[in-house]
């Protein structure tokens, strides 16, 4: 349901920070996530259409080199970008309060891109042995072959986490609640622990597939 809070003619304001200012009424989550941030259609779709299209038509073939060298604003190809994939992207990161959000066709997708995104070779992680299975297989089998070294750990507690940390560590995977024996990791004990001991290190932090 709506927040309605007082906020300042600046901006807005924390709902729990009392004061002046006029009454500013802020979207609840269900109204974000049917309404977004006030898209509307062009053509007064009311739900969003289904880009099919693999393509794009460019007015000059000037435009069409731009796009395909990543310059300028448009769509070039749809494996590249599309309305429709840009449009939940921009829904997900609003409803997570996250500042960009990437879609991929499945949650292996989505975790194989986040730790190869973190990873070179010659760097190490730290994956919990509790995870879904395909994320398992893939840090044993796939990444050590891409020359990235990986530790698996038993418990997911910050100690574990700490424990297994090398000067070239550069991720730390976490699944909660893991795949399939439903334990939690404490995200928040886990993170500060990190933080303060290697400052470089990147987190990935994902729910079970």
């Amino acid at each position: 349901m709506p927040v309605t809070v007082r906020a300042a003619s600046c901006g807005r304001q924390p709902p729990d920070r009392a004061g002046g200012g006029e009454a500013v009424t802020v979207p609840g989550f269900n109204t974000r996530a049917v309404h977004g941030d006030g898209w509307r259609d062009p053509l007064g779709a009311v739900s969003p259409p289904i880009y099919q299209t693999s393509t794009f038509w460019y007015a000059t073939m000037a435009e069409g080199a731009a796009l395909g060298a990543d310059r300028g604003t448009g769509w070039y190809y749809t494996r590249w970008g599309n309305p429709t994939t840009r449009l939940l992207e921009d829904r997900m990161a609003l409803l997570e309060g996250g500042q960009d959000a990437l879609a991929t066709a499945s949650g292996m997708g989505a975790i194989t891109v986040a730790m190869l995104a973190a990873l070179a070779p010659g760097a190490h992680a730290v994956v919990p042995r509790g995870v879904y299975q395909a994320t398992f297989q893939f840090a044993r089998d796939v990444l050590p072959l891409q020359g990235i070294e990986v530790t698996f750990i038993d418990a997911v507690d910050p100690a574990a986490y700490e424990a297994a940390l090398r000067p070239t560590t550069r991720l730390l995977y976490v699944e909660t609640p893991n795949n399939p024996l439903l334990q939690i990791t404490d995200v928040a004990a886990v993170a500060p622990t990190m933080d303060s001991t290697m400052k470089r290190m990147q987190k990935v932090c994902g729910t079970s597939p």
